[in-house]
């Protein structure tokens, strides 16, 4: 995957799924179709995965890094779904080339809480990241060689308890041995980056 393909690129949607409702932020509108004018149809065209999972990555550097390369959030909603009797939540935050941005007044009424809502998602806890490329529709039709990328988080593992504390534990070595004289806060060691064209996991 090239990157972001200079200007390829028109949408890139974060797409969380978890089991935890009560992570749902309540500022998000429940709809069950893209807002975007351009939708990506996964059962017509199949996307290329060019990051496979990664556990345990820091991904609070997105909204930023995105906005360095010209993004801007441009609609965000939540579904609540069910798979084998069970629900859980998918959220959606897109970005859009801001060249290319069409929001609601709604959406932009409510932008700043809905921002603070995909930074506390970010920055409270790690995840497993994958990403994919996409075609590009509009009318059901592809939009040759305009592209959305998909970046999928989801086993989220957190990084504060319910009262908003970090977490701690005790560090251990190889063998599962503790050390150090006390528990210390759990801190991420893999990090997701948007740098130099490409999406990446560093640490």
């Amino acid at each position: 995957m090239a990157g972001l393909m200079n200007g390829a690129v028109r949408l890139v949607t974060v797409h969380f799924s978890f089991s935890n409702l009560d992570l749902v932020p309540t500022c998000l509108k429940q709809k069950k179709t893209s807002p975007s004018e351009f939708v990506t149809r996964k059962e017509e065209v199949r996307g290329e995965q060019f990051l496979e999972p990664i556990e345990k990555v820091d991904c609070s550097s997105l909204p930023p890094d995105l906005a360095s390369i010209g993004f801007v959030l441009a609609d965000a909603f939540t579904e609540i779904r069910e798979k084998k009797g069970r629900q859980y939540a998918v959220v959606q935050f897109i970005f859009s080339d801001i060249k290319y941005a069409n929001c609601s007044e709604e959406f932009l009424a409510n932008r700043p809480l809905i921002e603070e809502a995909l930074r506390l998602l970010l920055e409270q806890g790690m995840w497993r990241v994958r990403a994919f490329l996409n075609h590009l529709f509009k009318d059901r039709e592809i939009i040759e060689e305009k592209y959305a990328i998909s970046i999928n988080l989801d086993a989220r593992m957190p990084l504060v308890d319910k009262n908003g504390d970090p977490l701690i534990r005790w560090q251990k070595d190889e063998s599962g041995n503790r050390i150090g004289d006390a528990p210390v806060p759990v801190k991420p060691k893999l990090f997701l980056e948007i740098g130099n064209e490409e999406i990446y996991v560093m640490s």
